[in-house]
């Protein structure tokens, strides 16, 4: 069984738990391996993105989207299921790796908006459902928060969360 709550619910409590995750230090056994890191890339406005999914981080997500009506469908090439959930942070959040480390109740302030999530992808398979959201100008957070049996812990703490910026 898959569990998933509300993206903009779990955003607030996985930027939480990242929080906690940060103090406490890396994995098992010393383990510091940094996620795989998204190009400098932009994507065109009423844009088409395809992000794949792998343990534990998405892969071709563009650093910059121009502002427009964008879609946004998973590509699951992991061994554990995926979904990419998308919401739009306030002017004034500090960076992502910032908000992982404040408390729950000051993260609400920097989530401006849900903007909704793709189907749950499994292993080796395309997300059914995509997600299209009219990106305005600003930052976007994403993050999957399915959560690894394996690792008895939800994507975004093993590294599933990143941000973009659309001008």
């Amino acid at each position: 069984m898959i569990l998933r709550a509300k993206p903009l619910v779990l955003l607030i409590a996985i930027f939480s738990l990242l929080a906690v995750g940060v103090a406490c230090g890396g994995g098992e056994d010393g383990d510091t391996t940094e996620p795989a890191q998204a190009p400098e890339t932009t994507a065109p406005p009423s844009g088409e993105i395809t992000v794949r999914a792998v343990e534990y981080s998405f892969l071709d997500v563009p650093t910059t989207i121009a502002a427009g009506e964008t879609t946004f469908t998973l590509v699951n090439e992991g061994a554990e299921p995926h979904f990419f959930g998308l919401a739009k942070l306030t002017d004034d959040a500090p960076p992502a790796t910032e908000i992982v480390q404040l408390p729950q109740k000051k993260v609400m302030k920097f989530l401006e908006k849900e903007l909704g999530e793709t189907s749950t992808a499994k292993p080796g398979q395309t997300s059914k459902k995509s997600l299209t959201a009219e990106l305005t100008p600003g930052r976007y957070g994403y993050v999957c928060f399915v959560f690894s049996p394996k690792e008895k812990a939800p994507h975004a703490l093993l590294g599933m969360v990143g941000e973009f910026t659309v001008e």
